[in-house]
């Protein structure tokens, strides 16, 4: 709840500082005019090919070399690539907080193009590191989950934590990460696990590790069904 409230009166104070100055795009830093547009024309137009990249993609559960009985499915809202890259790290390292909104539009819109298939009783994000947050100040799996269960009517639960000794995967080869994934989380709240079908959310999937250990980690502790959806899929 304080993330969002913070998130809230940074975004309310940058909507009065662009009544008084030409207005540019997050990705491109093009001028775009004055109101609310984050993003040029031809930006919009990269992100949108991005997004339907993305759709018409293979679900990404093949690529994660994992025999998980129980893991629904693995989908992306758009590739990692031009604009979504720039706008995801403008969000999580230079407090951007503008790009949230298309951010969380483009997950939103993948989800509502999920749910005929697969309908959660619940959403959860995947964590991040209690450090890596003070540093950042921004949480974009939590801020995600939030905007899908608030527009879909979904509860959102926190059903997973990050040890205080859990090695961050940045940087890592992906033998590292394969290697260091089983650790990385604990479960908690297990009674609004047990039985349900659930939505792993996370901002980008690349060699899967994180994704793999988070859901076994919920259908150890009885969830019925685990899918997984990222706002960005690497390569």
């Amino acid at each position: 709840m304080r993330d969002m409230l913070l998130l809230g009166m940074r975004r309310g104070l940058e909507e009065i500082l662009d009544l008084f100055s030409d207005r540019r795009c997050l990705v491109c830093d093009a001028i775009t005019g004055f109101g609310p547009i984050a993003l040029c024309r031809g930006c919009a137009r990269a992100l949108l090919a991005e997004r339907l990249a993305a759709a018409l993609a293979p679900p990404a559960a093949a690529a994660l070399d994992a025999d998980l009985s129980g893991l629904a499915g693995v989908w992306a809202a758009a590739n990692y690539a031009s604009p979504v890259r720039e706008l995801l790290l403008g969000f999580k390292h230079h407090g951007r907080f503008a790009a949230l909104p298309i951010l969380a539009a483009l997950f939103c819109q993948r989800f509502r193009s999920l749910r005929p298939q697969y309908a959660p009783d619940i959403i959860v994000p995947v964590p991040r590191a209690f450090l890596r947050y003070l540093r950042r100040g921004t949480d974009l799996p939590a801020c995600l989950a939030r905007a899908a269960g608030d527009r879909f009517r979904i509860p959102v639960v926190r059903a997973l934590r990050r040890p205080p000794a859990a090695a961050p995967q940045t940087r890592k080869t992906r033998a590292r990460r394969l290697k260091l994934a089983p650790g990385a989380f604990r479960a908690r709240r297990r009674r609004s696990i047990a039985g349900k079908t659930i939505l792993l959310v996370d901002d980008v999937l690349t060699t899967g590790a994180t994704a793999v250990a988070a859901a076994r980690l919920l259908l150890g502790a009885g969830a019925a069904r685990v899918g997984v959806l990222v706002l960005a899929r690497g390569s």
